[in-house]
This record gives structure tokens, C-alpha cells and sequence, in this order.
């Protein structure tokens, strides 16, 4: 409950604040959502019952964890595709 009370305290002060997302981090943030996206979407065609987001994050780290090699976030986020 504490949250909800929190929340609209929070937005009320980022708002009139200057926010702008910092260069580096913004794209690395934008990589990470397109691999969660295609991990989400595969998850979808699998049609489970539930835990699909808990599913798609596990098995997006456990893929990434076993990867022979290193994934170029850089080129995913230039393409904004993942590679197969």
C-alpha cells in the first residue's frame, strides 16, 4: 500500500525535474528489451499456461549464461533485430 501512496509523490516530483536518459546507458536498456521481446514472443508460440514473463527471463538468462560466444549488444540495438 505504501507504493501506491508513494507513486504519485514521486511523479509529481520527476515532472518538473529535467530528465534525460543518459547516452550510454539508454541503448544498452533498448538491447536488453529487444532480446526479452523475441525470448517473450517465443514463449507466446509455446502457449504455456503461466509464469510466461518469469519463463522468457529464465530462459533468456539461461541461453545467454550457455552462449559459446559473446552476443554484440551494439549490433542488435544498430539492427535492432537478434540474431538467430
Amino acid at each position: 500500500m505504501t507504493e501506491q501512496k508513494e507513486f504519485p509523490r514521486f511523479t509529481n516530483r520527476t515532472a518538473s525535474a529535467e530528465l534525460t536518459p543518459d547516452p550510454p546507458i539508454f541503448p544498452g536498456c533498448g538491447r536488453k528489451r529487444l532480446l526479452y521481446e523475441v525470448a517473450a514472443a517465443v514463449i507466446k508460440q509455446a502457449k504455456l499456461p503461466a509464469y510466461k514473463a518469469q519463463t522468457a527471463i529464465y530462459s533468456l538468462s539461461y541461453v545467454l549464461h550457455h552462449r559459446r560466444e559473446e552476443l554484440n549488444l551494439k549490433d542488435i540495438w544498430k539492427t535492432q533485430s537478434v540474431p538467430d
